[in-house]
């Protein structure tokens, strides 16, 4: 993301063409023009170190999650070794990694809690906590319709300028 490399200070590259990024169905997404070369380690195991080309996008999105999530019920979560302590609060994506570098830093470990729940998946840079089914408040939305036509409103016209006069 490109605040994420201006913060960094990270050298760019142009692309020699330009890529289209793409979501479900083809739906284009955003076009990306530069790339940078990136290291990524963990706290967890400084000795893993990944070489990252990344695309430079504007902005991932907003907040994820998009409110703070009660953890409170998820007893299965371990409290330390995350990769993002953090992970229940609303806070700002910076980087998406691909699918191949996502299976290339798992490892082994699982922990699953009851069906709805997160899964903990073990990782090089720390436990990745994803899934589950958030429980949001119920809401509830009034939806009013009033259909006049324009006959109703010159009949109500002609009423109020034929009125008697006294």
């Amino acid at each position: 993301e490109e605040s994420l490399v201006q913060r960094l200070g990270l050298r760019r590259q142009k692309l020699a063409q330009p890529r289209s990024i793409e979501a479900l169905q083809s739906t284009k997404v955003t076009t990306v023009y530069e790339i940078v070369e990136l290291e990524i380690s963990s706290v967890y195991h400084p000795s893993v170190q990944l070489n990252v080309s990344a695309y430079i996008i504007k902005s991932i999105g907003g907040l994820y999650p998009s409110r703070q999530v009660n953890t409170t019920q998820w007893s299965h979560i371990p409290t330390i070794g995350l990769a993002d302590p953090s992970y229940n609060n609303p806070n700002k994506v910076n980087m998406l990694l691909s699918t191949d570098l996502y299976f290339n830093i798992i490892r082994s470990g699982v922990i699953r809690g009851a069906d709805g729940q997160p899964v903990a998946q073990e990782s090089v840079l720390g436990w990745l906590v994803g899934g589950g089914r958030a429980t949001l408040k119920a809401t509830t939305s009034h939806c009013n319709n009033l259909t006049t036509s324009i006959d109703d409103h010159l009949q109500r016209f002609w009423d109020v300028e034929h009125l008697p006069s006294m």
